[in-house]
């Protein structure tokens, strides 16, 4: 399998997830920069759509809990939420906004909701940053909606359904066919141990880069370098940072 542009590096990528939960601000621009700041070159963000269809930068389908406002973002315009804080002092960013002020920068994206995809669609057909974009989701649907338009020049990671396939196929149990780019998991999916040598090994066989998240733990950052991954997922960003410069892979 041809390995995509925003796969290609020899060494073990460091992604930000959210950003980072600097000073309580994920997906927000603070956070982003403080990453990048750091040389993080791989930022995590979720995207939702507001009722305006504008892509927001924002984990949760509501407010409540990282802002001191109230109610469903697919309920609210952008014009009511670009006044909205994080963390009592953050603003809430635009897809574009990322985007558009670090081009150098790559994005992992995880659109949170099916009413997200078809204005996800028209952004990366006019922005055309195919390099710098891996879109992953807990849904196949979402996920094949997007490889049925964009084919191989889009990469993205396993679904769930394609991660227990690929489980399977590593422990012999039967051979199956994915159309993922990389596999990004945690180490247990629904108390099934995912990640062992033996899965790395496997995808690695099918030219699959195997990131995992959401590892803030330093022990458990280090157990997966040794095991071979291609990447880690963390919010401890200070953490992960140490890790791998400690390793000369920073």
């Amino acid at each position: 399998m041809h390995i995509h542009q925003y796969l290609n590096s020899e060494k073990p990528v460091a992604i930000a997830h959210r950003g980072g939960s600097y000073l309580g601000s994920e997906n927000t621009m603070e956070a982003f920069e403080n990453a990048i700041n750091m040389g993080f070159k791989f930022l995590e963000t979720d995207i939702q759509i507001t009722r305006d269809k504008k892509l927001i930068a924002f984990h949760d389908e509501t407010l409540n809990r990282v802002t001191d406002c109230k109610g469903y973002i697919i309920n609210k315009t952008w014009d009511e939420l670009k006044n909205i804080k994080v963390a009592g002092k953050y603003n809430i960013p635009l897809l574009s906004d990322i985007f558009y002020s670090w081009p150098e920068i790559n994005l992992n994206i995880d659109p949170k909701n099916n009413s997200s995809i078809s204005t996800l669609i028209e952004f990366l057909k006019e922005n055309n940053v195919f390099d710098r974009i891996c879109i992953g989701s807990f849904s196949g649907k979402r996920l094949d909606n997007l490889r049925t338009i964009f084919g191989s020049a889009l990469c993205t990671s396993a679904g769930p359904l394609e991660v227990l396939k690929l489980k399977l196929s590593s422990l012999n149990l039967r051979n199956f066919d994915i159309d993922a780019n990389c596999v990004q998991v945690p180490i247990k999916y629904f108390g099934i141990k995912i990640i062992d040598r033996n899965f790395i090994d496997y995808c690695h066989e099918l030219d699959l880069k195997v990131h995992v998240w959401t590892i803030n733990e330093i022990q458990e950052m280090e157990k997966l370098l040794d095991l071979g991954v291609d990447g880690i997922m963390s919010d401890n960003l200070e953490g992960l940072k140490t890790v791998l410069t400690k390793r000369n892979l920073w």
